[in-house]
């Protein structure tokens, strides 16, 4: 029998992980570029991990995703208040039922078309979002007085083998 449920609600649970992190930063240490992220701001890694969320709950409705044609929204980078309703708006989109889709990419050889489906992108997303909250996390070290959750950017697999440990 197919378990899903723990797959809807870790993404849910990443994305709040995400909410509470953020409400601590100010504008300014949100949007700054950073040397420990190769000149980019904590809020470009947000922007892009909430995007390919968005790109999968497009797809849908439209069957069809591609993640190199998603909308980028660079309101993101900088409004902390924009940010958290998309994180709300994502956090009852993305509970769906699973379905075919039909995956689109460019590569420099040419284009490739695949068939997946909305589970596999949503793992996919999953472990997307804590590579780049692993990234973001480096520049929250940066940070004074800021409340790091123990699991934000470890893979679940690696807070696994920790715990084991």
């Amino acid at each position: 029998m197919l378990s899903t449920m723990p797959l809807t609600n870790s993404v849910v649970t990443i994305l709040l992980e995400l909410k509470e992190v953020l409400h601590q930063l100010s504008a300014e240490e949100y949007a700054e570029k950073r040397e420990s992220l190769l000149g980019s701001s904590i809020g470009m890694h947000v922007r892009h991990t909430l995007e390919f969320f968005s790109c999968l709950t497009s797809a849908l409705e439209t069957v069809t995703l591609n993640y190199d044609q998603r909308k980028r929204n660079p309101v993101l980078e900088l409004d902390l208040a924009a940010v958290n309703e998309t994180i709300d708006e994502l956090s009852a989109r993305l509970i769906s039922e699973d379905k075919t889709l039909l995956l689109k990419a460019f590569y420099p050889k040419g284009p490739v078309v695949i068939f997946t489906s909305y589970f596999r992108e949503l793992m996919y997303g999953i472990e997307h979002a804590i590579h780049h909250f692993a990234m973001i996390r480096v520049a929250l070290q940066e940070v004074p007085n800021l409340q790091i959750p123990a699991g934000f950017g470890f893979a679940f697999s690696t807070l696994a083998y920790l715990e084991s440990k």
